[in-house]
């Protein structure tokens, strides 16, 4: 049985901000029953629905028709929150998988506590300092913890320093939480490893890769979130190519076959979040 027209309409308008409902939820379910009133139909068209859901989600994303140099500016500071959330969201997750099953604890499996302890408060400083758009002071704070072998915070502390000259909007929206998504695969990969031993490389393969394609299912809503994963994951990549020229290699073909899958989630993110952005200003 079929809802009335109005009824789902007006299921389709709770997906908008309270806001904008209270001031324009009654004009825009008038038009939207005329319209279908005038073409005869009984439902909403399914470009109708996807359109108005595409419309709800940027608006809760906080999309607000941004230049592409200020998308850029608001992605590499989430990008570099993203990065130092991903330094520290696999300590934290093995510190809270050993607390819960009594198993000795991340420092101790790990050597001295200043080899991991005080990158980790050095980070979680800088990552307070970052959240108060004090962006030099936190790329200074990041970089001891860098050179101490955490090098996504190096990465961190490059990104930030790009901001000190001209920051960006203060984020609104779900993109205010994007930068907790590494910390998301961290605990589930964390989870499932524990759950599931036999397959927990497969699950954090599979984490791994779920990220940037959720980035780019995205780009429907909001392009910034794409390019702070392109920066994410092309940090991840410049980290491999490093540890490769330091390290003995085993297998070129091996190695080669490896950088170059993992070249591919930053060179999709970012080159397709760049012809969004382009293609969004121009509307």
């Amino acid at each position: 049985m079929t809802a009335p027209l109005d009824v789902t309409y007006g299921r389709l308008l709770r997906l908008y901000p309270a806001d904008f409902r209270r001031e324009r939820g009654a004009e825009m379910l008038d038009t939207l029953l005329e319209m279908a009133e005038d073409d005869g139909r009984s439902r909403p068209a399914p470009r109708e629905t996807i359109a108005l859901v595409l419309t709800a989600l940027r608006m809760r994303a906080g999309r607000e028709s941004p230049t592409p140099w200020e998308s850029w500016l608001t992605a590499i500071r989430t990008g570099a929150l993203m990065l130092i959330v991903h330094a520290v969201a696999y300590p934290l997750a093995l510190m809270t998988n050993a607390a819960l099953h009594r198993v000795p604890a991340f420092w101790e499996m790990s050597g001295p506590p200043e080899r991991t302890l005080i990158p980790l408060a050095l980070a979680l400083i800088a990552l307070t300092l970052a959240l108060l758009r004090q962006y030099l002071v936190a790329a200074v704070v990041l970089v001891p913890a860098g050179f101490a072998g955490y090098w996504h915070l190096l990465a961190a502390s490059a990104l930030l320093a790009v901001l000190v000259r001209r920051r960006p909007l203060p984020p609104s929206g779900l993109l205010r939480y994007a930068a907790l998504a590494p910390l998301l695969v961290a605990f589930l990969g964390e989870a499932g490893g524990q759950l599931f031993p036999q397959i927990s490389g497969i699950i954090g393969f599979g984490l791994l890769m779920a990220l940037p394609v959720a980035g780019l299912l995205w780009l429907a809503v909001d392009e910034r979130v794409a390019m702070a994963l392109g920066l994410l994951y092309l940090a991840g990549l410049l980290i491999g190519v490093g540890q490769v020229l330091i390290d003995d290699v085993y297998s070129w073909a091996w190695t080669g076959l490896s950088l170059a899958i993992a070249a591919l989630p930053p060179a999709l993110l970012l080159g397709l979040a760049t012809e969004t952005a382009r293609r969004q200003a121009k509307l």
